[in-house]
């Protein structure tokens, strides 16, 4: 170690010591907000903080601009500056309130329906459907951009499969962990990867007629011989959920296992993540419950068993 010398021109960009000093600085402004309360799922003042991705959260209006009021001021005793531009204000509620931005001291910052966090699409309606569109928007432009070889005769059916799970599904499925899909999404998703096969498997040839045809969703599953994505997907949540169950006294369990003591609206209500998980895991074995994730070698089985709950073809 050399010893202590004073900086009196900053570091420069890319210094390995910049990221850290600056998670220093955000985390000293974080502390003098936060206000100690444990998080519950209808918490108040809490703050979500990925290095400078940072999300506010509250009940009310009156919360959130109290609670980023805060944020601003102690930011700005340390040099930091919240980019207004970037910064959007989001409202989850069945009744909307008649505003198109929030004002927090000279701040404005404009409200809007949806808004990415993380790589992840937040919306007002506080469903997936946005969020797996997006990932099938994305998973189209590395299809197109690759397709040349998907279609290459040079190269094996194998090596193109490959291609597929590693390039094209991560995309997809990125975040899927957390999804608890509709029927339409999984018909979405699933269409997705049939186009992506036909594509590598190429049409097959009718003798008797003398012509290409299209294969069929059960020829191209065979030839595929694979768990389909929406059993990857089924696989990943679970793993994701046997950590998050066996994370005791952590925020994120507690977030799962609370409910909110509050009267419905009418209709039926939404399918929970969590009633995803219930039904995935009945499927597997019947006898079985939530606290099987705390054996570990069980739980494994449970995540393997999924990937062969392929489902229908059609």
């Amino acid at each position: 170690m050399s010893e202590t010398f004073e900086v009196k021109s900053g570091l420069r960009q890319g210094d390995a010591l910049s990221p850290t000093l600056f998670n220093l600085a955000l985390e000293k402004a974080m502390r003098e907000v936060w206000d100690g309360r444990k998080m519950e799922i209808c918490g108040k003042r809490v703050i979500l903080a990925y290095a400078d991705d940072i999300v506010v959260m509250g009940e009310t209006r009156e919360e959130v601009m109290n609670t980023a009021s805060k944020l601003l001021k102690a930011s700005k005793t340390i040099g930091l500056r919240v980019n207004e531009e970037k910064t959007k204000y989001l409202v989850v509620a069945r009744r909307s309130p008649n505003t198109d931005h929030i004002t927090v001291d000279d701040y404005s910052f404009k409200k809007v329906e949806v808004f990415k966090y993380l790589g992840v699409n937040i919306n007002s309606n506080n469903d997936m459907h946005e969020e797996i569109n997006d990932r099938i928007a994305c998973g189209n432009r590395c299809y197109y951009s690759i397709m040349r070889l998907l279609k290459s005769k040079l190269l094996s059916r194998n090596l193109k499969t490959l291609l597929y799970h590693s390039y094209l599904r991560p995309i997809i499925t990125y975040a899927s962990e957390t999804w608890s899909l509709t029927k339409g999404d999984s018909k979405r998703l699933m269409t997705f990867e049939r186009k992506v096969l036909r594509n590598i498997y190429g049409p097959k040839f009718d003798a008797e007629s003398q012509t290409y045809e299209r294969r069929n969703n059960q020829e191209l599953q065979e030839l595929y011989n694979r768990p389909n994505i929406i059993a990857y997907i089924r696989s990943k949540r679970l793993e994701w959920f046997g950590h998050v169950w066996r994370a005791g006294g952590q925020v994120i369990k507690e977030v799962l296992i609370n409910t909110i003591n509050k009267k419905r609206p009418l209709g039926r209500p939404r399918t929970r993540w969590v009633d995803v998980i219930a039904q995935d895991i009945k499927n597997i074995e019947e006898a079985s419950s939530f606290d099987d994730a705390y054996d570990r070698e069980k739980w494994r089985g449970f995540v393997m068993a999924a990937m062969a709950l392929n489902g229908p073809i059609s």
